[in-house]
């Protein structure tokens, strides 16, 4: 029992931690129409699953039925764009953000990676939304969501991925895997000290105690419990791995365009 409440400091930390950013969705892939408002979304997911295997350009297309009270579309964006970690090392994503029934100005956004922007422009984002402006506003958000995905494999024609980029993939796997280790040690040290706290500090055998004094059974030596608690590994903090759902872990500064 005295394990109990070092436990549940743990699980609190692992709960408390992520906290901030539970008001955003889980990404399920690269099209998520959280709005229910898109016709055909397997068909938009395996072309950009093909896109990304051809590319390496991550887009990410988000439906949404509206904003937080708080929020515009484009800072809702750019916090989504990195909690998802869209792109890859090389912030190579792009983030393709409609609002259901939005307000001007907050109705549909492109939000573009570091490593996009040299491409593609605000102007010429902003160009390929005036383009699928009126289809979404005649309720043709599949449409619109097409034209938008055209425009941006048009401006990204002459793209070239990063080849140091692709060969850190592997390094960002390693460190991600280096990451969790603590959390493992920390049980494995729980689970040790659970199966020691009956045994002898000199020859491991059986104790019998009573009153928090107790015997070896093996060596007949005395060994004081009283006091004694599992050892609480302090790990300097947990690594951060890139993105869900398959995003490689990229960045946006705000770049991009929105109506």
């Amino acid at each position: 029992m005295r394990y109990i409440p070092v436990i549940a400091i743990f699980v609190a930390i692992i709960i408390v931690v992520p906290a901030f950013a539970a008001h955003l969705p889980k990404p399920a892939g690269y099209v998520n129409d959280f709005a229910g408002i898109l016709t055909d979304t397997q068909t938009l997911e395996n072309e950009l699953i093909l896109y990304e295997q051809n590319t390496t350009i991550e887009i990410a297309v988000v439906t949404i039925d509206g904003l937080p009270e708080d929020q515009t579309l484009f800072s809702y964006g750019v916090e989504l764009f990195q909690e998802w970690g869209i792109g890859k090392s090389d912030d190579n994503g792009i983030l393709v953000l409609m609002v259901k029934n939005g307000t001007t100005g907050n109705r549909l956004r492109i939000e573009l990676g570091y490593g996009i922007q040299g491409y593609i422009t605000g102007a010429e984002a902003g160009q390929i939304l005036d383009n699928a402006l009126p289809y979404y506003e005649q309720g043709d958000y599949q449409l619109a969501t097409e034209i938008i995905l055209n425009g941006l494999s048009e401006e990204l024609v002459n793209y070239v991925p990063d080849k140091s980029a692709q060969d850190n993939g592997v390094a960002d796997r390693i460190v991600d895997i280096i990451g969790i280790l603590p959390i493992f040690v920390f049980f494995i040290i729980i689970i040790v000290s659970i199966a020691l706290r009956n045994r002898c500090p000199y020859c491991f055998g059986r104790l019998k105690c009573k009153d928090g004094v107790c015997v070896c059974k093996k060596c007949g030596r005395k060994v004081d419990k009283r006091g004694r608690y599992a050892p609480v590994l302090m790990a300097g903090g947990f690594g951060g791995g890139g993105g869900g759902g398959g995003f490689g872990g990229g960045g946006s500064g705000g770049g991009g365009a929105g109506r």
